[in-house]
Parts: C-alpha cells; sequence; structure tokens
C-alpha cells in the first residue's frame, strides 16, 4: 500500500483501479470508512457564487457566510462493495481532483449536540442508538429527538429512527428553535382582542 498522488491514466478509471495501482489497502484498513471527497465544478462555484450575491441582495439580516457553499462535497459510496466488485456500480468513475480516504478502524463512536455530555465512546457491536445516548448522559431539555441523525465515516447520513450504528460513525442531536419571548405589548393585545 503506497498512499499518494496518482494521476488518471485513462477515461474510465474506477476506485479499484486506482486502489489496486496504489498496491491495495493495509490490513488495518476501515472499509466502511471508505470516503470519496470530490472537487466542485466551476459551474457549481459559479452558481454557488450567484446564490451568495442573491441572496445577499435579498436579505440585510442574513448571515450569508454561515450558508455552506463548499469547493468540495463528499460522494457516498460504499467502498466494501466497490473493492469487492471492481466495475460494478458501486465502483465509481473518478474524476481529476478526486480524494480517496481510507481510515483506520476507531473503534468508537461520537454522540454530540444536544445530550447532556457530549461524548466518545467506545463501539459495542449491535448496541441500539439510545445505548449510545445513555453513554452522553441521555438527552437535554432542548433535543429534538426526532430530528436525530447519523454521520458515517463514508459521508452517509441517515436519521436515527432505525439506523445500524457502525464503528466510527457520530450521533447528532439537533436543537430546538429558540421560542421567541413575546413583548408585553403583544400580550396585552391577546389580552384586549378577546
Amino acid at each position: 500500500p503506497f498512499p499518494g498522488e496518482y494521476v488518471l491514466l485513462s477515461q474510465g478509471e474506477t476506485i479499484s483501479d486506482v486502489i489496486k495501482r496504489a498496491g491495495g489497502v493495509n490490513p488495518s484498513a476501515y472499509l466502511k470508512g471508505g470516503l470519496l471527497v470530490r472537487l466542485a465544478s466551476a459551474e457549481d462555484k459559479t452558481r454557488n457564487s450567484a446564490t451568495r450575491r442573491l441572496l445577499r441582495q435579498a436579505s440585510d439580516s442574513l448571515d450569508v457566510s454561515k450558508i455552506d457553499m463548499r469547493d468540495h462535497y463528499t460522494v457516498g459510496i460504499d467502498m466494501t462493495k466497490a473493492l469487492g466488485k471492481p466495475k460494478s456500480v458501486d465502483d465509481i468513475i473518478l474524476e481529476a481532483g478526486d480524494r480517496i480516504i481510507i481510515p483506520e478502524n476507531t473503534n468508537t463512536v461520537s454522540i454530540g449536540g444536544e445530550v447532556m455530555y457530549p461524548n466518545v465512546v467506545v463501539f459495542q457491536e449491535g448496541k441500539p442508538l439510545d445505548y449510545y445516548i445513555n453513554m452522553a448522559g441521555g438527552y437535554s431539555e432542548r433535543a429534538k429527538r426526532g430530528k436525530t441523525y447519523v454521520v458515517y465515516m463514508n459521508g452517509n447520513v441517515s436519521r436515527a429512527a432505525g439506523a445500524k450504528i457502525e464503528s466510527g460513525c457520530e450521533i447528532v442531536v439537533p436543537r430546538k428553535p429558540d421560542r421567541k419571548a413575546m413583548s408585553a405589548t403583544e400580550i396585552m393585545s391577546i389580552g384586549t382582542s378577546t
């Protein structure tokens, strides 16, 4: 296994082709966590720039810098299938600038967001979501439980309901939106309108 930069030799070269040229994968490689990061095209970047300009013009109160318009994105892949069945639909054709990342198994699960104590714990095969939430002290009062999601190492994201927890994944519990407090005038207007 020889990590590094590899030039695509021909059009239609796939993940398995490049991994083979690189000498295969290390025995400690965690294929389920394999990730493909792709550069956004010039067209995508132009669209993102135009979208930012339109949003900036549309609303002075909107913080456009917080809108995620990256110059790269993750392509959801199944590295085990891609390498197990070369030239199959799972063995994605690469583009110039693609990065293939195959991590080592961390054997942990990260729990973050609206839990009592955000934590990283040892992965336990077959344990359900609630087990990991409890390992972080349970949900906080502001937790939006029904919107909990799981981010897998390969970049895929799944709603937590029924999701299989895997080594290296991150469980994220979003926060309920803040309720706008009513002003005294608004309270008075409700009382006088009845």
